[in-house]
């Protein structure tokens, strides 16, 4: 533990909480305390700290909105990683959108109503994030996350740094290959929409 307070200081972490109750940042209100609860300030520092924990064999778990996710009463004895700070951007070139995975899915469709951009009108009404969405393949009104997807960054269970396209993620209803794969951080997805004006979500 000396070790990795270490690292938080000698890398500028701002936000770090110990014996942090889980149940504050469920929508469900439920989860008993965390060991270790970082906020990382930038992509930089989540792949960093990612990559530090993995190296240094700590436990740890990724947490986005706590949408719809049950966490056990009892204590984690590791570290919880929220992304909503780090992970919560968006860039746009033309159709293509670059976006964080801690980036509210309710979010993103109102903000492409605003940019004339149709796809991602079935996320208008999906409570969590964009890495959880990704995972799992969400969907709705007969559209799904592999309609958009075009590639995926993250880092995998080798603590490697690696990109997933479309055709690699294997999608299926309400799965993926990271189902299997079980990738350490889902950091960024590049989403490949269509001009369409009047689009509602």
């Amino acid at each position: 533990m000396e070790e990795l307070k270490r690292f938080l200081q000698e890398h500028n972490f701002t936000d770090v909480r110990f014996n942090e109750l889980l149940a504050k940042y469920t929508s469900f209100e439920v989860g008993g305390k965390a060991k270790v609860l970082i906020t990382p300030d930038s992509k930089k520092q989540i792949i960093s700290l990612v990559k530090f924990l993995y190296q240094h064999k700590i436990p740890f778990k990724v947490l986005g909105n706590g949408s719809n996710i049950l966490i056990s009463d009892n204590d984690y004895d590791g570290v919880i990683i929220k992304t909503n700070k780090a992970l919560n951007y968006m860039s746009l070139d033309n159709e293509t959108v670059v976006i964080g995975c801690g980036y509210s899915l309710v979010k993103l469709a109102y903000k492409m109503i605003d940019y004339e951009l149709a796809g991602c009108e079935f996320l208008g009404g999906i409570p969590g994030t964009i890495g959880g969405a990704v995972y799992m393949n969400a969907g709705a009104y007969n559209r799904e996350m592999k309609d958009i997807v075009e590639k995926v960054e993250l880092i995998n269970n080798h603590g490697e740094l690696v990109t997933y396209y479309n055709d690699d993620l294997q999608y299926s209803y309400r799965n993926s290959i990271l189902q299997t794969k079980k990738p350490l951080l889902i950091i960024e997805a590049t989403l490949k929409l269509q001009k369409g004006a009047n689009t509602t979500a």
